[in-house]
Formats: C-alpha cells, sequence, structure tokens
C-alpha cells in the first residue's frame, strides 16, 4: 500500500497557553490604606520632628568626642538661672576640667560626691542632718534644679574636680613670682594725665607730681606709691611689659566704661611709674588673686590643647531664653518681655 502523505496531527491541548483569569489579593485596599497612612504620618510627623524635637536634639558644645545638646545646656541654664553665654563657657570648663584633672592623680568617687552633697545639706553652720531630712533636701534640690539624679550628681563630681585641681594648682606653683614696684597718678581726665606725664618727661619727680596733682587721697600721700605687685594680682597688667624708670601713656581705671561720654560720666585716668622689678615671695594680700590666675592659665592652656566647638549665637541665646519662659508659663513671660 502506497504510503500517503501523513496527516497533521493536532497541537495537544496541553501546549496551547490558555489566559487564566487574574484572582484579586485580598490584601491590596489594606496595604493601599496602610501606605496612605504612613505618608500622612510623614507628612505631620515630620515637621513635628523639625519644630519640637530637633532643635532639642542639635549640639551646642563639642570637646573633642564628647557633646552637650540642647536639651541638657538649657536643663543647666534653668538650674543655674544663668545667661546662656555664661553657661556655654562654664560647661566647657567643666569638660576640660574632668578630662584634665585625672592627669594629676585627682579622682573622685561615688563617696567623695554623698560626702560632698551631705555637707552641702548641712549648710555653713554644718549642723548634722539625719538621712531623712538628707533626703528631703536632696528631692527638693532635684525638684529645683529639673535636672536628673544622674545629671546632678555628675555636675557635684565636676565641682569636686575643680576645688581639688584649684587646691593640686595653688599648692604646686611658684612661691616666689615676678613683682613691679608701681607707682600711680590718677587723674579725672585724659588731658591732665597727658599734661603730668609730659611734666615728668621734662625732668619732674614722679612722686612729687603724684603728691601734687593726684586724684586718689590714698596713694597721693605716699607720693603716688602703690608697693610692689606679683604678676597675676595687678590691676595694672601692663606694668610687667614696661622698663624699670619708665612712665605708661594714660589709661582708663580698670572697671571704668572707655566708651562712655566722660561729660556725662567722669572717668578716671592714670599713669604709672616703674621703680624695680624684682622676684619676691607673694604677700598673703595677693594670694587668692594669684591662684585664681594660675587657674584661669590652666583652663586657657587646656582649651588651646582640645578640640573645642561652640555652635552658639545670640540668635539661639534669645529662642533658649524664649523656651524657657514659656516653659515657666504666661506670667513669667509676660514679665520678662515687660
Amino acid at each position: 500500500m502506497p504510503q500517503g502523505r501523513k496527516r497533521k496531527q493536532p497541537e495537544s491541548a496541553a501546549a496551547v497557553p490558555i489566559e487564566q483569569p487574574k484572582r484579586r489579593n485580598r490584601f491590596t485596599p489594606y496595604i493601599i490604606a496602610a501606605a496612605v497612612v504612613v505618608a500622612l504620618l510623614a507628612m505631620v510627623s515630620v515637621p513635628y520632628y523639625q519644630q519640637y524635637i530637633a532643635p532639642f536634639r542639635q549640639v551646642i558644645i563639642t570637646v573633642d568626642s564628647t557633646v552637650i545638646r540642647m536639651n541638657y545646656f538649657m536643663q543647666r541654664i534653668r538650674a543655674a538661672n544663668s545667661d546662656g553665654f555664661a553657661m556655654i563657657t562654664q560647661i566647657t570648663n567643666e569638660l576640660l576640667i574632668k578630662s584634665g584633672a585625672p592627669r594629676y592623680g585627682i579622682t573622685v568617687t561615688d563617696t567623695d560626691v554623698d560626702d560632698y552633697l551631705h555637707k552641702i545639706a548641712a549648710g555653713s553652720d554644718n549642723h548634722t542632718v539625719s538621712e531623712i531630712e538628707f533626703r528631703e533636701w536632696y528631692r527638693q534640690a532635684l525638684n529645683e534644679s529639673k535636672l536628673s539624679d544622674q545629671r546632678y550628681r555628675e555636675m557635684v563630681t565636676v565641682q569636686i574636680y575643680s576645688e581639688r585641681l584649684q587646691k593640686y594648682l595653688a599648692d604646686t606653683m611658684p612661691k616666689e613670682v615676678d613683682h613691679v614696684l608701681v607707682y600711680a597718678l590718677f587723674t579725672s581726665s585724659y588731658d591732665a594725665a597727658i599734661k603730668a606725664k609730659e611734666r615728668w618727661t621734662a625732668g619732674e619727680d614722679f612722686s612729687k607730681l603724684a603728691t601734687e596733682l593726684s586724684i586718689d587721697g590714698t596713694t597721693q600721700e605716699k607720693g603716688g606709691e602703690i608697693g610692689w605687685l606679683p604678676e597675676g594680682a595687678s590691676i595694672f597688667d601692663l606694668a610687667f611689659d614696661m622698663n624699670v624708670g619708665e612712665v605708661s601713656d594714660p589709661a582708663v581705671v580698670p572697671g571704668a566704661d572707655p566708651t562712655a561720654d566722660p561729660t556725662q560720666t567722669p572717668q578716671t585716668y592714670y599713669i604709672i611709674y616703674i621703680k624695680d622689678k624684682a622676684v619676691r615671695p607673694i604677700e598673703s594680700q595677693y594670694l587668692a588673686s594669684v591662684e585664681a590666675k594660675v587657674y584661669q592659665d590652666w583652663l586657657t592652656a587646656e582649651h588651646d590643647n582640645h578640640t573645642v566647638k561652640w555652635n552658639f549665637n545670640s540668635e539661639i541665646n534669645a529662642w533658649i531664653n524664649w523656651q524657657i519662659a514659656k516653659a515657666k508659663g504666661p506670667s513669667s513671660s509676660s514679665s520678662s518681655s515687660g
């Protein structure tokens, strides 16, 4: 039988793709709703964070890797009833002290803090305080300062470090320092001081000029003699940059406002004469001033040895004052604005 041409078999049904009806995901509406909620929350939370949370997380002080944020900075201002510009220096110094004092073997323990707090609670008369009285005092201290127990103890810890560091520096500083023997002549005007110096330049004796012209009765009686002044305790800082036998140019008495109108606010001017210089023991009356300068010089040097950054200006200070006044209530805000 002749072989005929094979008939083409129909393709198998299994080989033909059949489009199946799509099943609707029953969770789709919930997913969409959740996405909408998330979007709405983001719209609300981002401005809220930027306005009410982010400012209080702002870094105000950085000392090396240690940061002080706005929230704590404001707490300290409220606790001390201080100004922002003063507090930024205070906290920076505290960080430097806490970091630097241990180099001299200075330590502060929890027991030291407890003892210090009990001493504060006892007051200046150092009366005996029972444990119940101490707890009540400490509760009030935390309440008034608005600080947590941890923050309060940290603040006291730094205070102890500071006192022990000051004592260490005072004990180890030289007991003999540079001195100048100063004579001064005080006048009520700049022109009068200039004329007094011109007379000295022309050859007149400084002590005689001081006796004749000075408006300061105490030094006038002694021919202008101030006495031996140690470096660090003298209000006449320029004296240590002068030579023996030299008279200074006129200057305004320290503490006065050099920009004030002399016709409205009388100023006192002075010229000084350096009679001698020598290394001498520090007299007791000047000791505290010299010790304070040694401590301040340490802080200045320590500041230069660390990376210190401040994020602070008058606008931030005004915002802080506004926040503090707002927290105190309407009466406080109105009184501060008045």
